[in-house]
C-alpha cells in the first residue's frame, strides 16, 4: 500500500471509533481473515493508479498497477476495471464470513473513492475532458450507449480472493451469465446496493419511507441510463440525488441539528458533485470557474468536519448516508469517471494510437 494511504488508514484506525478493530501493531485484524475486507482497504491503491497512470508513465513511475497491466496484457485487460473497482464496497457489505469490520472496510473504500474523486490534485474529470479535446481520442472516454450503462455495472462479478488481476496480469473479474434484462431490472439491483451503501437500518414505522427511497433510486438510475449525452443529463434540473440523500437520512434520524447541517451544507454538495464531476462540465464552460474543483473540495472538507460537532450516532449516520449517496451516484449510475478513464485508455491501446508517446508503452 502506498505510504500516504497506509498512513491515512492507520491514523483513522487509532481513533476510538475504530481502535477495537486493530491488533497490537495497529493493523486491521480482520484483513488477514477476510479477503473482501483486505480488498476494500486496498481500493484506494487502484483509484490512485487509475487517476495517475498517464502522469506516472510520463514521469517514469512504472510501478503503477494500471501501467503494469497494460504492459503485460495490453488494452483489453483494462476494459471494465473501473466498474470492477466500483463493486468492491458492495461485495464487502454482502460478505457473511463473520469477521468484524465489514461495514468499516466499506466506509474506507467509499471514503477513499470520494477523496480521490474530489481532490483537485487528481482531476479525473479534467483528464476525461483532455481525451475528448483530442481528435484521435475524443470518443475514448465517451458515455456508453443509452440503455447499456446499468447492465455494464450490474453484471460485474469479483473473484473470492483479494486481488483483481492474476499474477500474469489477466483480469479476474467476470460478467454474470444473465446478460438480458431491462434498465429497470438492473436499476432495481443497483438501488438495493445504494441503500446498503447508505446503511439505512430504519425503524418499522419508517419502512414505507425507506421503500419509497428505494423506488426513487431505481427511477433515478433508470432515467439517467436512457439519456444520450452529458448535456441531456445536465438538463435534468431537479437535484434529485440530494433529495434522496435527505429522504434517506430522515428515515434514521429526526435530530434537528443533523438535518439542518445536511440540508444547508451537504445536500448542495451532492448536487454539485453530480453535475460537475460525474455528469461533467458543460460543452460551453465559459461560466465555469477555473478553481471550481478546488472550492468544491474545500467546502466538502469543511462540511464533513462540521458533522463531527453532532452527537456521535447522528454524525456517523450523516457521513455514511453522504458517502453512500455520492459514491452510488458515481459508481452505480453507469457514468463512473474512473471507469470511463480506465476504459478510455484501454480503447486507445486497443486501437493502436501512437501519436502521443504516453500511449506507447513499449510492449
Amino acid at each position: 500500500m502506498p505510504g500516504g494511504l497506509a498512513f491515512a488508514i492507520s491514523f483513522a484506525l487509532h481513533t476510538s471509533s475504530y481502535h477495537h478493530l486493530t491488533d497490537a501493531t495497529g493493523a486491521f485484524r480482520s484483513a488477514a481473515a477476510c479477503p473482501r475486507i483486505r480488498r476494500a482497504l486496498n481500493t484506494g491503491i487502484w483509484h490512485n493508479d487509475i487517476t495517475d497512470h498517464l502522469a506516472d508513465f510520463d514521469n517514469g513511475d512504472y510501478l503503477n498497477g494500471v501501467i503494469q497491466a497494460l504492459r503485460r496484457g495490453g488494452g483489453h485487460v483494462l476494459t471494465g476495471f473501473g466498474d470492477a473497482c466500483g463493486r468492491i464496497a458492495d461485495d464487502v457489505l454482502t460478505c457473511d464470513c463473520g469477521s468484524p469490520g465489514h461495514e468499516e472496510a466499506a466506509e474506507f473504500a467509499m471514503g477513499g473513492y470520494l477523496w480521490f474523486f474530489t481532490c483537485a490534485r487528481y482531476t479525473v474529470r479534467r483528464q476525461i475532458s483532455q481525451f475528448a479535446a483530442h481528435h484521435q481520442t475524443h470518443s475514448a472516454c465517451a458515455l456508453k450507449p443509452p440503455g447499456t450503462r446499468l447492465q455494464a455495472v450490474a453484471t460485474i462479478q469479483l473473484p473470492p480472493g483479494p486481488l483483481l488481476f492474476s499474477p500474469a496480469w489477466e483480469p479476474l473479474w467476470t460478467r454474470t451469465r444473465r446478460q438480458t434484462g431491462s434498465p429497470s431490472d438492473w436499476a432495481g439491483q443497483l438501488a438495493d446496493r445504494t441503500l446498503a451503501r447508505c446503511k439505512v437500518h430504519t425503524a418499522p414505522a419508517k419502512m414505507a419511507d425507506l421503500l419509497a427511497c428505494r423506488d426513487t433510486a431505481r427511477e433515478l438510475l433508470s432515467e439517467y441510463d436512457l439519456r444520450k449525452t452529458s448535456n441531456e443529463l445536465r438538463a435534468l434540473a431537479p437535484p434529485r440525488w440530494g433529495e434522496l440523500f435527505l429522504a434517506l437520512l430522515r428515515t434514521v434520524t429526526g435530530d434537528t441539528a443533523t438535518l439542518q447541517l445536511a440540508t444547508e451544507q451537504l445536500e448542495p454538495l451532492v448536487h454539485r458533485i453530480w453535475q460537475d464531476l460525474i455528469v461533467g462540465y458543460p460543452e460551453d464552460p465559459t461560466h465555469y470557474s477555473q478553481d471550481a474543483d478546488e472550492i468544491l473540495f474545500i467546502e466538502l472538507d469543511r462540511a464533513l468536519r462540521n458533522s463531527y460537532t453532532l452527537p456521535p450516532g447522528d454524525g456517523k449516520a450523516i457521513r455514511r448516508a453522504f458517502l453512500g449517496i455520492t459514491t452510488s451516484a458515481a459508481e452505480l449510475s453507469g457514468l463512473n469517471p474512473f471507469a470511463r478513464l480506465a476504459d478510455g485508455t484501454a480503447q486507445v491501446m486497443c486501437d493502436g494510437v501512437k501519436t502521443n508517446p504516453v500511449f506507447d508503452l513499449g510492449r
